[in-house]
């Protein structure tokens, strides 16, 4: 938990090649103990766990040595508990805690459904697509959170032009890895999945493919879902960011799911993510059009130096 708070006080103290070298050396580190301790010394799952704490302290000292330097802006001080901040970071932060614990909500809702549809070669399927799905998300939100503190700090200086830029900016850049990450999963399907199933499990493997390239769909939609939520908690619009994160991470999803399994079987199964990331995407247009786009980009070429800005909420 240290490591992954101060990797984003690091990014926040304006050090974000830090935090990357930081994480960076914590997941080689882990990468080689768990060789060490699972391969050569059979410590089995306790070895894991010894390679995965040892990686993570060493992550949290390298950024602890950080702040105990001159370079740092961001100081350890005596304070005293200030209840109005703490209930202001508690409610921008409901919105990833909120994802955070329903992920593992919807991934025990998917299992229990596929295997009363499709049986034990839909789980293996579904944990393949699971380590994807993973890693896409993580992508998407590793640029949400790239562009909060730029939005958060040009917001508070009342640069408009700024903030929307880095809004802008991350909007195309998610638009492009979308669709980069989908096609890499239509065309390199197989490939992909045999990193994960052997080759001669030619039933599974031929299964997995079909499955990945209809998941697949929900790539092409989710960053932009992830972005919007990052940048209504970065305006400091919990309500909103939790109505998408609550939305899509358990509601809408488990509806979806429910829904499209009944109607199309084991296909609705792997259709049902797209399906929830297209209506949360339609919810969150509908937000961000009645409530921040004219405000934010009707009049860019009007100096926010000389204007304050104001959103309403309604």
């Amino acid at each position: 938990m240290m490591s992954y708070y101060m990797e984003v006080l690091v990014k926040t103290d304006g050090v974000p090649r830090l935090a990357t070298v930081a994480v960076s050396i914590a997941a080689a580190c882990n990468l080689i103990l768990d060789y060490a301790f699972v391969i050569k010394f059979n410590f089995g799952v306790k070895g894991a766990a010894y390679a995965t704490g040892i990686a993570q302290m060493l992550s949290a000292s390298i950024l602890l040595i950080h702040f105990l330097t001159q370079k740092s802006n961001l100081k350890f001080v005596k304070f005293k508990i200030n209840f109005s901040a703490v209930k202001r970071t508690f409610l921008v932060g409901i919105p990833d805690f909120t994802t955070e614990l329903s992920t593992g909500i919807i991934i025990f809702m998917f299992n229990r459904m596929i295997l009363s549809l499709i049986g034990d070669i839909g789980v293996v399927t579904y944990t393949v697509i699971s380590y994807v799905n993973t890693f896409v998300i993580m992508t998407m939100i590793a640029i949400s959170q790239g562009i909060q503190p730029l939005v958060s700090y040009n917001y508070g200086k009342g640069d408009k032009i700024s903030f929307t830029y880095y809004f802008k900016l991350a909007v195309k850049t998610v638009g492009v890895l979308s669709l980069i990450i989908y096609l890499l999963c239509i065309i390199f399907a197989q490939p992909i999945i045999r990193v994960f199933i052997d080759a001669q499990e030619v039933e599974l493997l031929s299964y997995s493919v079909k499955s990945l390239r209809i998941y697949a769909s929900a790539f092409l939609i989710l960053g932009f879902n992830i972005i919007l939520s990052g940048f209504y908690s970065a305006l400091e619009r919990p309500k909103y960011a939790m109505i998408i994160s609550l939305g899509r991470g358990f509601v809408v999803i488990s509806i979806s799911l429910l829904v499209m399994a009944s109607a199309f079987g084991s296909t609705g199964i792997w259709l049902s993510a797209s399906v929830s990331e297209i209506i949360c995407l339609a919810v969150n247009i509908v937000i961000f059009v009645k409530l921040f786009y004219k405000d934010l980009f009707s009049d860019n070429k009007i100096s926010s130096k000389n204007k304050k800005i104001e959103i309403t909420e309604e």
